[in-house]
């Protein structure tokens, strides 16, 4: 299964390709190169007040947590941050958090970044913050791979610190 999100108010739609894999993915013509390639058996609208997971549509500060996931597709860094620690911290969509990263005790990255419910709601290139299909926080820059940008690694020795402003 491929799934592409986005967030934004599109339709949500989910196909079922020739060679029988499903894709969900927004509205927005991607599925035009799928068709092209791979040819398009089904395709359905989906209802995401019925079909949403719970938590996908933190203390003020929270102790040093690990990214312990890289997205390779994209270099977006996934973290052991629960979505429920953010709420529980009262941190809202909208709201900016500064992020501090260090390797052994070396500081990597240190900016203030928006949380957002989707990609589409930064603009291209910007960093983010957002809550992955793992309902974890995610660290990203939109159509870049954060990793690669700033030079981000995975494991126990990595830290990450949010801090709500």
């Amino acid at each position: 299964m491929f799934y592409i999100a986005v967030g934004s108010n599109r339709k949500s739609i989910a196909t079922k390709t020739k060679s029988g894999h499903f894709i969900i993915t927004p509205d927005n013509g991607s599925l035009t190169h799928v068709a092209t390639y791979m040819g398009l058996e089904e395709v359905r609208e989906i209802d995401e007040q019925k079909n949403r997971l719970p938590y996908s549509s933190a203390r003020k500060r929270s102790s040093a947590r690990i990214i312990d996931v890289l997205d390779i597709r994209f270099g977006s860094l996934w973290t052991n941050i629960p979505y429920d620690l953010i709420r529980k911290a009262n941190i809202q969509r909208g709201d900016k958090i500064t992020v501090t990263i260090t390797y052994q005790d070396q500081v990597y990255y240190h900016d203030t970044l928006p949380f957002v419910r989707s990609f589409a709601d930064a603009p291209i290139h910007d960093p983010l913050i957002y809550i992955n299909s793992l309902v974890n926080v995610g660290i990203a820059l939109n159509q870049a791979s954060f990793a690669d940008t700033y030079h981000i690694g995975t494991g126990n020795d990595w830290k990450i610190d949010l801090i709500k402003e």
